[in-house]
């Protein structure tokens, strides 16, 4: 790139001194020409005036002469009468005996013939030559003058390039290396800005490319270490239907058999949603409150039955219809919560949707003992956990990609919110990024069971 850069530059330097200099020289030889042609014009009719009646051999020898011109004098018969022209008048000297004053030039000479009168009568004429060795010679320099200027412009033009092409090929290399650590697997690597507004551009978006890369690949890692632990519940679900059915009669067999059915659908539904959450895939970002409820009630009801445990589903008064976040978001938020509680909590499992300000809230609650951690600890991964302490962490992340969030809004009884925007002030912050606002969780701690 360097050196295609430099001699482009030249190339289009050379040309330009090439279509300038070749018109200006022949202008600048031509004009020296000229300058000594009217020179010896206004040499040859002083001369003329000055011998005027005195065509003698010894008026010819007194006239001046300009610079190294030679003069001669002819009678009005065309007769040399002094000087080193031809003995018998030319074409030339017969114009100025004609009583015209007249010039020739060839390649080593210029002539230039003016009449000499006598009143009204011409009676000779003078003639003066000069040789074109001296125009030739300015006209030589000139050209060389040009060639210089030329090949120094062309010079200038390809050292300043060179210069731009350096500027503008470092910040490419640097480019070329950090998407080389990128293709490498080096997701850290960043391009620095390089004053060049082009390539700030390219490097801007090669950073933010790089940038959503990273985000997407440690998202699927986290969301994958985390996948088995929203994927036991529904199978261990499904090894106590088939250990159940295992000893049981053909009624009760069919029975397990249609509930291990349930549980696998609801497997293979989580599976879905995690891969997508875990892709980042587009989804639709609005799920109807009925829905919510109904599919909680469909896949909590029996498990929870079977423990005899009550699952009370409440929609307030003021509740909104929809809520702004996507289905498979807050169907796996709700049902680690859900787990949550029956793993760790006692008696009946309350899910509460209601509307707080300007959010909507979705409360579940159990009625267990007031919990012993603390609540930055609830939501912090434990290393070393054999799968416990995942879920609160991954449903909190969850929350914060879709724009919402999860906090304790009490602890006794334990009481969880997810905490979204009402549909209002979620088209007017839909522009911010994913995760990218979170408020102090303080403001939002007040659950509906404080007052």
């Amino acid at each position: 790139m360097l050196r295609r850069i430099t001699l482009l530059a030249a190339g289009a330097a050379l040309l330009a001194v090439v279509l300038f200099a070749i018109p200006l020289g022949i202008f600048a030889a031509r004009g020296y020409l000229n300058d000594e042609r009217l020179e010896l014009q206004r040499a040859a009719a002083s001369a003329a005036a000055l011998v005027r009646g005195e065509l003698t051999a010894a008026a010819a020898r007194s006239l001046p002469r300009p610079g190294e011109a030679s003069i001669t004098l002819y009678d009005a018969a065309g007769k040399r009468l002094a000087g080193p022209g031809p003995a018998v008048a030319d074409p030339t000297v017969q114009a100025a005996l004609r009583g015209q004053e007249s010039t020739s030039t060839t390649d080593a000479a210029i002539t230039v013939a003016a009449p000499v009168s006598d009143g009204d009568r011409v009676t000779g004429a003078v003639v003066l030559a000069a040789s074109l060795g001296p125009v030739h010679h300015r006209a030589i320099m000139a050209w060389l003058a040009l060639a210089a200027m030329g090949l120094l412009a062309v010079a200038l033009a390809g050292l300043v390039a060179r210069v731009i092409a350096r500027r503008l090929a470092a910040p490419l290399d640097r480019l070329t290396d950090v998407a080389r650590q990128v293709g490498e697997g080096d997701l850290t690597a960043r391009a620095a800005p390089s004053d060049v507004p082009e390539i700030d551009v390219l490097a801007a978006t090669l950073n933010a490319s790089t940038g959503q890369l990273e985000a997407r690949i440690a998202r699927e890692r986290r969301f994958s270490a985390e996948v088995s632990h929203q994927l036991r519940t529904p199978l261990t679900g499904l090894r106590l239907e088939l250990e159940g059915a295992y000893g049981a009669d053909g009624a009760q067999r069919r029975e397990a058999v249609e509930r291990a059915l349930e549980t696998l659908d609801r497997l293979d539904a989580t599976i879905t949603e995690v891969i997508t959450l875990a892709r980042d895939l587009p989804a639709v970002r609005v799920v109807a409150v009925d829905d919510l409820v109904s599919g909680v009630e469909r896949r909590w009801h029996g498990v929870l039955a079977a423990a005899s445990r009550p699952l009370r589903l409440v929609v307030e008064a003021g509740a909104p219809a929809t809520l702004p976040i996507s289905p498979p978001a807050v169907t796996q938020i709700v049902d680690v919560l859900i787990a949550n509680a029956n793993v760790h909590g006692r008696g009946a499992v309350t899910v509460v949707v209601r509307r707080t300000g300007n959010a909507v809230a979705v409360d579940v609650q159990d009625e267990g003992p007031p919990l012993g951690i603390e609540p930055p600890e609830l939501f912090r991964r434990r290393p070393g956990s054999d799968g416990h302490g995942i879920g609160l962490p991954f449903a909190r992340r969850l929350a914060e990609a879709e724009g919402a969030r999860l906090v304790l809004s009490r602890a006794d009884p334990p009481t969880f919110s997810l905490v979204l925007a009402s549909e209002a002030t979620t088209r007017a912050t839909r522009l911010t990024p994913a995760g990218g606002r979170r408020e102090p969780e303080s403001d939002l701690n007040a659950g509906p069971h404080q007052r």
